[in-house]
């Protein structure tokens, strides 16, 4: 706002994008919700999830995806989000990688009742995102399901992860990728980064949010007497 619009920082607040506990089930069982997704209940499940767009880095995504195969040759790359571009380049990538029965993909749009399930699934999920100039909804419902989170320096993405070693450059598959091989590597850094997401959620509970806007509105009030 303040380099694009010219406006002073002063004028400028910031509330966080609130987290999304209501997508959270009780007695879930992971076992079997991946036996419905066609994923081995054993593997590595690296999550990228939300509308298939150009800056939401699925080709990063992709080819540090492969990189982290030669490493951790049990993991699982699930894509699920609907589609608002063609996907011809990103199975283009696949195929030339040779990742294809890796990768798992569900292209369509997912349903609110349906979004547990993908993040149930998952270990750790990753948000490449090219750019960004606002906060994630994909993030805080990955927080609300307290799962390991690896972003990129973009917008407000980097508020979402405590350990800054897990915001990483956008487009740079190499860094991403050995980001993601630290991790699925270390399963006390995977309790970790779930540890933080819980306090990161806390932070983004609705209540403070209201009390913050509360207060915002409460000021322009004042200085409009």
């Amino acid at each position: 706002m303040e380099a694009t619009y010219g406006i002073s920082r002063d004028c400028i607040s910031v509330i966080s994008h609130g987290s999304l506990d209501f997508h959270v089930k009780n007695r879930v069982n992971r076992d079997k919700i991946r036996q419905e997704l066609n994923i081995d209940p054993r593997r590595n499940v690296i999550l990228l999830f939300g509308a298939i767009r150009p800056y939401k880095g699925v080709d990063t995504a992709l080819e540090a995806f492969s990189q982290v195969l030669l490493e951790i040759p049990d993991s699982t790359l699930m894509i699920a989000g609907k589609l608002w571009q063609k996907w011809d380049p990103y199975q283009q990538l696949i195929d030339k990688c040779g990742i294809t029965k890796e990768v798992r993909t569900y292209l369509d749009y997912i349903p609110s009742d349906e979004v547990y399930r993908y993040f149930e699934a998952a270990d750790l999920v990753i948000l490449p995102y090219h750019h960004f100039d606002s906060q994630s909804g994909i993030g805080g419902t990955a927080v609300s399901f307290r799962k390991p989170l690896i972003v990129t320096a973009v917008g407000g993405l980097p508020s979402l992860v405590i350990n800054q070693k897990y915001v990483v450059p956008p487009k740079d598959p190499e860094i991403l990728a050995r980001s993601i091989i630290a991790c699925l590597n270390d399963q006390a850094q995977l309790a970790a980064m779930a540890a933080d997401a819980k306090t990161v959620a806390a932070e983004m509970n609705w209540s403070s949010i209201a009390q913050k806007t509360l207060a915002i509105y409460n000021i322009l009030l004042a200085a409009g007497k």
